[in-house]
């Protein structure tokens, strides 16, 4: 028999194969191990590759809009004079869907260093490691540089900066309809309505991605990775052959909500529905405090914004009530801006010094803040929903076989896929919202915070739906817990089935009964029986 490190996904698709058609010679290897996680290693490589080549290309293109603005009269680029960056021949209903576009692009580079940021730290911990999954931007590693506190504030800083630049990519000058309607100012350059490329905003995007992509390879190579796995089952399994997790006996009926539980002799008794995510993972109701926070902000900030452009339009119908401001209250609630030459109901804050201008980056940088952050802590809930999904398709007359790559394991799970839809979209309504007008100043877009409001609903309603959602079924609820993981797995295989495996046989059981896992489909459990198992399997 070949050692684990021999068993190539090839031969475990044959043995799943041969396990369909009833060929079970194979089935139990005994001197195979986990799945090493190759084609995830190889999508989050392929992933870094593109980081760079990404942020690469944004700074070249950068230094060519910087060439592209040299001022002819003294050769001198003038990248910090706003009216000199250039235009770009596209229509500005195009230019508020194409930052949808880069969202969606940059959220999945994102996602491949967050990947190996999340894979990495997870080995770093070592016996720290509690859960599969972890809040990877507050979790740090001890005697680990690239997994440390400060690298971590780092990433966090450059993954907001990210989404900071992108918002700012692709400034508009205001329409003519608007500024015929809304002037403010006698010194503001004309409004045409072009679109114009940022280059600050595209070297900073540069800068990001490239920071992010360095750190990534940076942990890549100072933490050494059993398997790039994703699945609970695959980190227990590392973790006891690398002799980081023991087995419990007398345990085999116990959930993650049991963990402090004492073992008695009687044992545990099988449930028909276990706890949720909410109550065996404390950092679940933290998230879900912080998020309800910032939706709660997000609508006040809409309600604030609607109120003052209201009370504008009623008590100050000629006089704008601030200094170098202005107000507007549009008929325009599509959710793109100045549709059809009928303006946006906007707040408008004008400056013109250089020093606004960082100030402007620096103001959205902080609000753009609290929204990665939440997106990102959203992160650990639905990790954690994929991993007791992973963990529950054990149960059952299929076994749990090849382990998907972390790709597809996200692919296919809904809330996954539904959060990763929440980034690129909340991100975009955000730079709609909260936006650099070319050569004007910050635009508040009333309309846009409404559906950015609204988008943030939705996110905490996602969050708050799988923190509670509670698994039915006997199967004891683990959520990526590897203790409770090792302490359920009595055996060991590729191809795994956990169920009923009769009576315990321990003396002093009586009745008790014993559950694990086994190569073959298992008998069902008997709801209402205590379990307790074997002194030497459970």
């Amino acid at each position: 028999m070949r050692s684990d490190a021999q068993v190539s996904d090839v031969e475990l698709l044959r043995l799943a194969t041969s396990h369909q058609t009833g060929d079970d010679s194979n089935i139990h290897l005994t001197n195979a191990s986990y799945d090493r996680g190759h084609w995830t290693y190889r999508c989050c490589i392929t992933g870094l590759c593109c980081s760079y080549i990404a942020s690469i290309s944004c700074a070249v293109l950068a230094s060519g809009v910087l060439g592209y603005s040299e001022n002819p009269d003294d050769g001198v680029y003038q990248w910090t004079r706003m009216h000199t960056w250039p235009h770009i021949n596209i229509s500005p209903t195009l230019a508020e869907v194409v930052p949808l576009a880069v969202n969606v692009v940059v959220t999945g580079l994102i996602e491949a260093t967050g990947l190996i940021h999340a894979t990495t730290l997870r080995w770093a911990l070592g016996r720290r490691l509690t859960f599969n999954s972890n809040l990877r931007l507050f979790a740090s590693a001890r005697g680990s540089f690239a997994l440390g506190k400060l690298a971590n504030a780092v990433h966090a800083g450059l993954l907001v900066l990210t989404y900071t630049s992108t918002s700012l990519l692709f400034p508009i000058s205001p329409s003519p309809e608007f500024c015929e309607i809304n002037p403010v100012g006698d010194d503001i350059a004309e409004c045409d309505g072009l679109v114009y490329l940022s280059p600050p905003a595209m070297g900073c995007l540069a800068a990001a991605l490239f920071g992010q992509a360095v750190l990534a390879t940076w942990q890549i190579i100072s933490i050494k990775v059993p398997t790039w796995s994703a699945s609970p089952l695959d980190t227990a399994w590392a973790s006891v052959e690398r002799g980081l997790l023991t087995r419990t006996p007398g345990r085999c009926m116990a959930s993650v909500h049991d963990h402090s539980a004492p073992t008695t002799d009687q044992g545990f008794l099988a449930r028909k529905k276990q706890g949720s995510a909410w109550s065996a993972h404390k950092q679940v109701r933290r998230i879900v405090y912080y998020i309800i926070v910032v939706t709660f902000g997000c609508v006040a900030w809409f309600i604030i914004l609607y109120a003052v452009i209201r009370a504008k339009t009623k008590y100050f119908a000629t006089e704008v009530p601030c200094n170098g401001c202005g107000i507007y209250e549009g008929s325009n609630w599509s959710i793109i801006p100045d549709q059809g030459n009928v303006p946006t109901s906007t707040a408008v804050i004008v400056e013109y010094s250089a020093k606004f201008h960082i100030g402007l980056f620096i103001i959205i940088y902080i609000f753009q803040a609290f929204l990665t952050m939440a997106l990102c802590c959203a992160e650990l809930i639905t990790n954690l929903s994929r991993d007791e999904v992973s963990w529950r398709k054990c149960s059952g007359r299929r076994s749990y076989m090849v382990r998907p790559n972390a790709v597809l394991r996200a692919m296919l799970s809904w809330s996954a896929v539904a959060l990763f839809t929440l980034k690129a979209v909340l991100h975009w309504l955000f730079g709609k919202a909260m936006a650099y007008a070319y050569n004007w100043g910050i635009f508040l877009r009333t309309p846009q915070l409404l559906y950015l409001a609204i988008g943030s609903v939705l996110l905490a309603t996602l969050v708050i739906v799988v923190a509670l959602q509670r698994p039915k079924g006997s199967q004891p609820a683990t959520y990526g817990h590897l203790q409770t993981l090792v302490d359920l797995v009595d055996d060991w295989h590729l191809m795994m089935f956990w169920g009923d495996k009769g009576l315990s046989g321990l003396a002093e059981s009586g009745d008790a009964r014993h559950a694990g896992t086994s190569a073959m489909p298992l008998g069902s459990i008997v709801t209402g029986a205590h379990y307790l198992g074997t002194a030497v399997s459970c």
